[in-house]
């Protein structure tokens, strides 16, 4: 919903659209998890195979990410918005949605 549109909702309208949206988030992210648990299973039961990253591998993935991150921001910034604030809140919702609802287990 556009920011403007959302400030000019009467106070109890947004109380209802908050008093639901964690409830959503929670069945839409239990919808995802069962889809994905099958279609792996599915995957595994024909054949292909997966591939896990080492601790090592992963932090390398983590530097990889960060330097995306960062171009990121930076592009963000060259179009006159908050390139940092954007990927600071995006990261911070992750951190909060992985803490609430779970990290995705495989």
């Amino acid at each position: 919903m556009n920011k403007d549109k959302w400030n000019s909702l009467p106070k109890d309208l947004k109380e209802a659209f908050e008093a639901v949206a964690d409830a959503a988030v929670k069945k839409a992210s239990t919808i995802w998890q069962k889809r994905d648990d099958e279609t792996i299973e599915l995957a595994k039961a024909r054949g292909h195979k997966f591939i896990y990253l080492t601790e090592n591998e992963y932090k390398n993935w983590e530097e990889i990410i960060r330097n995306l991150k960062d171009e990121y921001v930076k592009e963000l910034n060259a179009r006159g918005l908050p390139g940092e604030r954007i990927v600071q809140t995006a990261n911070n919702l992750a951190k909060k949605n992985n803490t609430t609802y779970g990290k995705v287990k495989y």
